[in-house]
């Protein structure tokens, strides 16, 4: 199905994300070095890609709820 894949994808990217948005915090924080710019697009990448999965499969999800809805009325 395909909400499955797309939420899972979603928050499988989502964990993903927050790894590079930690390991981005922590570097900023505690100044160790100048955070990588390949680390910085990793996580908008992956965190833009994961809301825009879970988003797009809550929208499929809302679309085929309304016709299972209407349908019962």
């Amino acid at each position: 199905n395909t909400l499955f894949l797309l939420y899972n994808m979603g928050m499988l990217l989502f964990i993903l994300s927050m790894i590079y948005g930690t390991k981005i915090l922590y570097l900023w924080l505690f100044n160790v070095r100048e955070i990588n710019t390949l680390t910085i697009m990793a996580f908008m990448f992956l965190a833009i890609t994961s809301f825009q999965s879970l988003f797009f499969a809550m929208w499929m999800d809302i679309q085929s709820n309304e016709k299972l809805h209407i349908k019962n009325v």
